[in-house]
């Protein structure tokens, strides 16, 4: 029926909103004026206009039954009327959908819009909207105020077959939850109810399912998806405990969103099938220019006994962008499971990028196989198809990407981990990446505690959650990647890219790039350093290109002097005595122009060749600094195997702060500390000592000319 209110008319002529022209203008004053508009035609289109709050209820709305929704089609709109102060509207208590298979459904200029305690058995949310047009929900509120001004809480929608979505279900339609005050989904659910046999079942979206359309979450003050959950039967799978949108044309963008967005306590249970994305299930997902981004929480639990994996106890997604948010922090995420469990917080079958954000923080996400340790891990990508870049990281100027959990990219042929390269930022100009990304063991052993309930982490479950696998090539483009606190990152090849002036410093932590080559350009630094005995640099051959620096540095502790050991092949290890610094059983190449600094450090190979590829326009630099810190009787050595050292060119430097050396082929020598900057010049097999004005004789040795300084030892006189 259409009721034409001609007498009113006159008085919407100006209202909060546009209306379109062809939707009929109806003054909603109370929830009855509804009740001759429920049941509509593709065509019948009315825009209700309130003053009041106003209610809805099965009590006040008989025809609202458990087997009949409030509207049916149709397309309609609800705002305040013109010239009145904004008014609110609820609907609740609902047995059947609220809106059931609608058109187009808005929502506008309105006080407050609330969708509570609703149960409805046939598989779909408060709100089911079918075909091609729009769910909006747009200036709801004051988005400069904290207050709750959309809520869809404890909406419960059951099936025996599938479930699709507790609070929203949209299906092959879009929708807009655009420029409000506070949005709440809380406490919403999805639960298939089935206990047949039959494996073409699933439940998704606890809260929002979205199957072939888009989800737009986007200028509101506030965000938050707490509580919402998933649960199976017999199905074949559990989606989404907050949102659902996993179809390949599915598509989820968070942006712009003024304070906070939290996802915290959702989750998916399913007693005999599998499980992914504990609070988001999605083929794409955008989450860029927020406030403060934070997944806490969530998980999934599973008891399927066969092989089926269970992944992502935050977010289960394709393709993911985190881009420009103030800050973002993934902690306490959790998959607990019979067998399989892949990525704590993020799973991803394609690709992840987190970029430009201020900081980034992963902690305490956590995979609980029932028949295995655990692990802390909170990424793992197991890339397929056409991608080439699984994971890109980059952490803008004074910000940072810190994981505190372990990180599993898996190998695909031709692809590049892009770590620290240029983006964009919100207002689309290319910024230069320089912070920093931070692979850190340091609480991997409180963390395990605490997840564990107390129980002290195993020596297992200790070294899994400390190991990150990039098992393609990774390239720095910029910042520093910084491996420490006893972490272990395991690469294929490692380039750190020309002219990027970025830096891959390792300390008391373990980098693996077995079989592969590690590769410093020009401006690049790779610094070695610690002070636990715990450093490792593993690679095929290590080249100090042109213009780079190979920077070795140690840190006196009170007790002990600690040693720093880079190998290019097999084993790594800082070792415990009075000297540091570099062995080398494989390659490590020093071009020329290149700088090797060394701080209170011994060199030596073991096998390999140490390769000086200087030339007489671009002479490799040698930097040794002794600091005043150092214990006066510590040695400094280099080269002390003279067999596996060449210099392939006559002209090298070398310079060292605060000490006049003595050189012989065989042995140490002492000397005095002559003036802060002594030079050492190997001249066509001759060495110099600049300030002193001396020439150390050529040792008898008659290969000299090309295997270099033999030893070099100084030790601190006391004062």
């Amino acid at each position: 029926p259409i009721i034409v209110l001609t007498a009113l008319l006159g008085t919407f002529v100006a209202h909060a909103i546009d209306v379109p022209s062809d939707y009929e203008q109806i003054s909603l004053s109370s929830s009855s004026d509804l009740n001759n508009y429920t049941s509509n035609t593709e065509d019948d289109k009315y825009a209700f206009f309130i003053s009041t709050d106003v209610s809805f209820t099965p009590t006040t709305n008989p025809s609202w039954t458990s087997s009949s929704p409030l509207v049916t089609g149709g397309s309609h709109i609800f705002t305040s009327a013109n010239g009145n102060t904004p008014a609110s509207i609820s609907f609740s208590r609902g047995l059947m959908n609220v809106f059931q298979k609608t058109e187009t459904l808005s929502f506008d200029s309105l006080l407050n819009l609330i969708f509570s305690n609703h149960t409805n058995s046939n598989g779909y949310g408060a709100i089911y909207l079918s075909g091609t047009s729009k769910l909006n929900i747009s200036h709801v509120g004051d988005n400069n105020k904290n207050t709750s001004d959309v809520i869809f809480s404890n909406n419960v929608s059951t099936s025996s077959h599938n479930v699709d979505g507790g609070a929203i279900s949209v299906n092959s339609a879009n929708a807009e939850l655009s420029s409000n005050g506070q949005i709440k989904f809380e406490s919403n659910a999805a639960i298939n109810n089935s206990n047949s046999s039959q494996y073409d079942y699933f439940s998704g979206g606890g809260a929002i399912y979205i199957a072939d359309g888009s989800l737009n979450i986007d200028k509101n003050s506030d965000v938050s998806f707490i509580g919402n959950y998933v649960k199976t039967g017999s199905v074949t799978s559990g989606s989404g405990g907050a949102i659902d949108a996993l179809l390949d044309n599915s598509i989820i963008n968070i942006s712009n969103n003024a304070n906070t967005v939290e996802f915290s306590k959702n989750y998916v249970h399913s007693s005999n099938a599998t499980a992914s994305g504990g609070a988001i299930n999605a083929a794409t997902l955008n989450i860029y220019n927020n406030g403060i981004v934070n997944f806490d929480s969530n998980y999934i639990r599973s008891n399927k006994l066969n092989d089926a994996y269970n992944s992502g106890g935050a977010i289960y997604v394709g393709t993911l962008s985190i881009i420009n948010n103030q800050s973002v922090h993934f902690q306490n995420n959790y998959i607990s499971c019979k067998k399989y469990a892949r990525g704590a917080a993020i799973y991803s079958d394609q690709s992840i990028s987190i970029v430009g954000n201020g900081s980034v923080i992963f902690e305490k996400n956590y995979e609980k196989p029932t028949n295995g340790a655990y692990i802390l891990r909170s990424i793992y990508i197991n890339p397929y198809g056409d991608i080439e870049e699984p994971l890109v990281l980059a952490a803008r100027t004074e910000g940072s990407i810190e994981f505190y959990d372990s990180v599993y990219v898996g190998t695909k042929s031709g692809c590049i981990i892009k770590l620290n390269n240029d983006y964009k930022d919100a207002g689309e100009a290319i910024q230069k990446a320089t912070g920093d990304i931070v692979f850190s063991g340091k609480f991997t052993e409180d963390h395990l505690k605490e997840v564990k309930g107390g129980t002290a982490g195993t020596t297992t479950e200790i070294a899994n959650s400390r190991t990150s696998e990039l098992l393609n090539t990774v390239n720095l483009y910029g910042g520093t990647l910084r491996v420490e606190d006893k972490a272990v990152l395991k690469t294929h090849a490692i380039n750190v890219t020309d002219g990027s002036k970025a830096t891959m410093k390792v300390t008391d932590a373990e980098v693996n790039a077995s079989g592969y080559d590690i590769t410093v350009n020009k401006s690049g630094t790779l610094e070695i350093g610690g002070t636990d005995g715990s450093t490792k640099v593993t690679a095929n051959n290590i080249n100090i290109e042109e213009g780079a620096t190979l920077s070795l540095t140690r840190k006196e502790v009170a007790t002990e002097n600690i040693a720093i050991t880079l190998s290019s092949a097999d084993s790594v290890s800082i070792y415990n005595d009075k000297i540091a610094g570099i062995v080398s059983s494989s390659n490590l190449n020093i071009a020329g122009g290149a700088t090797l600094k060394a701080d209170g450090a011994h060199l030596s190979m073991d096998g390999g060749i140490l390769n000086f590829l200087a030339t007489t326009e671009n002479k490799t630099n040698l930097v040794l600094t002794l600091g005043a810190e150092y214990d006066p009787n510590s040695q400094i050595m280099l080269f002390s195997d003279v067999d596996t050292v060449k210099f392939l060119q006559d002209s090298i430097t070398a310079t060292s702060n605060s000490a006049m050396v003595t050189l012989n082929a065989s042995d140490y020598f002492t000397g005095d500390w002559v003036n802060d900057k002594t030079t050492l010049v190997y001249d066509k097999g001759n060495i110099y000592v600049s300030g002193v004005n001396r020439v150390i004789p050529e040792p008898t040795t008659a290969t000299l000319s090309l295997l270099a300084l033999a030893a070099l030892a100084s030790r601190r006189r006391r004062k």
